[in-house]
């Protein structure tokens, strides 16, 4: 059998870095006005699983990447994208995995093309470094469960069964060299927690959250800062990923710059210094690229916009600036409200594409 469920897990175990370039590379945040929308009811029912100290929080929509931008995950072609219309496609699979997939959809009523919904995303650092934990996923999707859970416990070459007794079946992926029991810190376990939802996560993840789901406590519950914050990136887009709590290492960015340092480098630092908070939004359709990053920087808001915008139009004076390059500078929007500032930057696909290109 194949593993669908596991070509998520390294796109994410890199950590933030990686999924913020995910964003930016999908493509914002429709308009705000002075007050953040709410998070949806099933954002904060997403996230509630999630431990209390998450540091950071993301969510992709697969299906409104289908339907606004063309991009199919899990289609009959593999993962396919119609961006720019490049038509590209790449499957994973070989024609054998795509028959057992075929297969194994047809037994379970699952097929994660049309039922997999979403994905949210928590991730944490690891000791007091920026690299981030392998992240604990939480799949929002149609199905029914035990129809999945008799499925999967038949797929013993997909994954191996470790709990199937309790209300949340959790299954182990198969590893030939080794035991389902004998649990390691980069294994990843499955647990159906109800007919809408599928978490994946280490042993001590799953068991955590299964725990915090049947004792109804312990769970990450959205302060006001954090709700403001995720409003402002979640609000009508495709993706969008929050950094509740900036890395340690981000408060000594000014330490790392030598005497040497260009004024644009100690203006970042500056920056870097006093964000406390950071979101990311992005929407796409076939035609349109959009992006918001939102910081928030409390009683420094208007002193990070000037300088950002300083940064903006300072670097339009090069010379050697593309025209691609130069437009995009221009078009951004820098804006602040409160404690947040906004950097708004709006393109069509092919202009970020030529910018791209133009910036190598």
């Amino acid at each position: 059998m194949p593993r669908p469920p596991m070509t998520l897990c390294p796109r994410f175990s890199s950590g933030l870095p990686v999924l913020a370039a995910l964003l930016l590379a999908l493509g914002t945040l429709a308009g705000c006005g002075p007050n953040p929308p709410e998070p949806s009811d099933d954002t904060l029912s997403a996230l509630s699983v999630f431990p209390a100290d998450v540091q950071s929080v993301s969510m992709i929509d697969l299906q409104r990447l289908k339907e606004d931008a063309g991009i199919s995950f899990f289609g009959e072609r593999g993962i396919q994208l119609t961006l720019l219309d490049s038509d590209i496609v790449f499957d994973p699979l070989s024609r054998e995995q795509r028959a057992d997939l075929n297969t194994f959809i047809e037994a379970s009523g699952f097929n994660p093309d049309t039922d997999l919904q979403s994905v949210y995303v928590a991730a944490s650092p690891m000791g007091e470094t920026v690299e981030m934990e392998a992240p604990l996923l939480v799949l929002n999707a149609q199905f029914e469960r035990d129809r999945l859970a008799a499925s999967l416990a038949d797929a013993t070459d997909l994954v191996t069964p470790v709990d199937t007794e309790s209300d949340m079946p959790v299954f182990a992926f198969a590893d030939a060299e080794r035991n389902a029991n004998e649990a390691r810190a980069d294994d990843r376990r499955m647990a159906l927690l109800d007919d809408r939802r599928i978490a994946i996560g280490s042993p001590a993840d799953i068991g955590a959250l299964l725990d915090r789901m049947q004792s109804g406590t312990g769970g990450f519950e959205a302060s006001a800062d954090d709700r403001e914050l995720i409003g402002y990136a979640s609000a009508n887009n495709a993706a969008w990923s929050v950094i509740r709590t900036m890395p340690e290492q981000m408060g000594n960015i000014g330490e790392m710059l030598d005497g040497d340092a260009s004024t644009w480098q100690e203006r970042m630092a500056r920056v870097a210094t006093v964000t406390q908070q950071i979101g990311i939004g992005v929407s796409l359709t076939s035609e349109d690229v959009q992006a918001r990053l939102t910081l928030a920087a409390g009683e420094n808001a208007s002193d990070v916009r000037s300088v950002l915008r300083g940064l903006a139009s300072g670097a339009q004076a090069y010379d050697d600036l593309s025209e691609q390059q130069r437009t995009f500078l221009q078009d951004l929007e820098i804006n602040d409200t409160g404690r947040f500032v906004h950097v708004d930057m709006r393109s069509t696909q092919r202009a970020l594409a030529e910018l791209m290109i133009s910036a190598r």
